[in-house]
């Protein structure tokens, strides 16, 4: 067995070479950041994001209990919004991001929107399955990690 799947990291490690800039002498990163991507984009379209989903965190607060269908298509279209900002996303480290990154602000409205959604999604996800197949699998253990743990 490779270490790499006996510690359950195979296919979540990313290897890097890095040489000297040239030119780049001791400036510091985060203005090496500023020339090497324009976060400008990135930053608006996580607040606009963020402005965009925030009025239906507060509705789901209110009243939590969606229909298992409506939660499965809120649930849908929350994560494709989300990833579309993220392919757009260099993913640095926060310390080189600009501060205060809208980055992290549009994670937690993902994730408490989430949170209050995936349990009835899944529901409908496993009636439609179900319909099909009775002895469909339910979501394993890896579902369940998502945004850092569902409850």
């Amino acid at each position: 067995m490779m270490p790499l799947e006996r510690t359950g990291a195979q296919g979540k490690v990313f290897v890097l070479d890095a040489g000297e800039l040239p030119k780049a002498g001791s400036r510091p990163l985060g203005e090496l950041v500023g020339e090497g991507w324009n976060l400008t984009a990135v930053a608006q379209s996580y607040r606009d994001f963020v402005d965009g989903f925030t009025p239906l965190l507060a509705q789901l607060a209110e009243e939590p209990a969606v229909a298992p269908e409506a939660a499965f298509a809120i649930r849908s279209l929350l994560i494709h919004a989300y990833r579309r900002l993220q392919l757009h996303d260099p993913l640095l480290p926060i310390e080189l991001l600009p501060q205060p990154w809208p980055g992290s602000d549009a994670y937690e409205v993902a994730r408490a929107i989430y949170l209050l959604v995936y349990a009835q999604a899944e529901l409908h996800i496993d009636a439609v399955l179900r319909r099909e197949d009775a002895t469909a699998p339910a979501a394993d253990d890896a579902f369940y990690q998502r945004f850092g743990g569902l409850r």
